[in-house]
């Protein structure tokens, strides 16, 4: 039996952002495989059929936008959705990322 669930690419280096996201995302029926950089969300990605990335912009070592860039030279189909608690999708600019005009949904920051 084939599923038609939607399969996401998680990555974030925050561990309690990317397990709040993933709670978030498969309690609403979405398969979600997750990463906390860059390298492994590559490895991942060559190892499943991926329908979304969602990334953090700021990764350790390649940045989520570098990642998305070279995800889409792979599979030009991916939809992409980058989270930051950066202001604004000139976030991608500041990485040098000029090629595709970015989705982003601010992080929001919580007083404890």
């Amino acid at each position: 039996m084939q599923s038609n669930l939607l399969t996401i690419l998680l990555v974030d280096d925050e561990i309690e952002d990317l397990t709040l996201m993933e709670h978030a995302l498969s309690g609403h029926g979405y398969r979600v495989i997750t990463s906390m950089n860059a390298q492994n969300a590559l490895q991942r990605f060559g190892q499943h059929s991926v329908d979304l990335l969602v990334t953090d912009i700021s990764l350790p070592g390649r940045n989520g936008c570098a990642l998305a860039t070279e995800l889409l030279s792979l599979s030009p189909a991916l939809k992409v959705l980058f989270v930051s608690g950066h202001v604004g999708a000139e976030v991608c600019r500041f990485y040098g990322i000029f090629g595709f005009r970015p989705s982003l949904l601010a992080k929001a920051i919580f007083n404890r």
